[in-house]
């Protein structure tokens, strides 16, 4: 995040290069409109933004999918491409409950997704409309998503739901702090 003193050193120096001009006026406005929306922790420049989970999220005893508070994208355009990358943070209480995970976009949006940093060739491929299991243990441990999310025709968000395996009356956790990042690459 921008601080206040980086924001002012920058209008300074915007001004020493051109004190008098309008456009400078005008550029420093919509900079300082761009790095000051971070109400929902997102930071956007150049097609890109990082979302973050605020607060630990909680799974009790269901398995119907809900989305993770935080993790959802502003408006991507249509006929744009984009790398996605989620970096969860999770504890379980037992091994019985597990995590589902489930990415969902706009109408006609596709999303070809992997767990973990290796290709494993022989697995089913993973798409928007895959919901996967995930094994969580009685402890803490990550989740590493990469993908490349496709907005064909409508404009729209991707976001990110999760929910127990196994419907259990104990707490599956994503913490505060998981981060799902979004870069456009076409």
């Amino acid at each position: 995040m921008v601080t206040a003193q980086q924001t002012t050193d920058f209008e300074r120096l915007m001004r020493q290069m051109n004190p008098n001009g309008a456009e400078n006026e005008e550029f420093i406005t919509l900079l300082d409109a761009i790095f000051s929306d971070n109400a929902d922790n997102v930071s956007v420049l150049g097609g890109s933004e990082a979302k973050a989970v605020a607060a630990d999220f909680d799974i009790n005893n269901t398995v119907t999918l809900a989305d993770i508070p935080g993790l959802e994208s502003s408006s991507l355009a249509a006929g744009t491409k984009y790398l996605v990358e989620v970096f969860l943070i999770v504890t379980g209480a037992s091994i019985t409950p597990d995590l589902d995970l489930k990415f969902i976009s706009s109408a006609n949006s596709t999303l070809d997704w992997a767990l973990g940093a290796s290709v494993d060739a022989s697995a089913a491929e993973l798409t928007i409309a895959t919901e996967k299991t995930v094994p969580v243990g009685a402890a803490t441990g990550t989740v590493k998503i990469t993908g490349v999310l496709n907005i064909v025709d409508t404009a729209g968000t991707v976001k990110l739901q999760a929910a127990q395996n196994v419907a259990t009356a104990e707490n599956t956790t994503i913490k505060a702090g998981s981060t799902m990042s979004i870069k456009r690459i076409e």
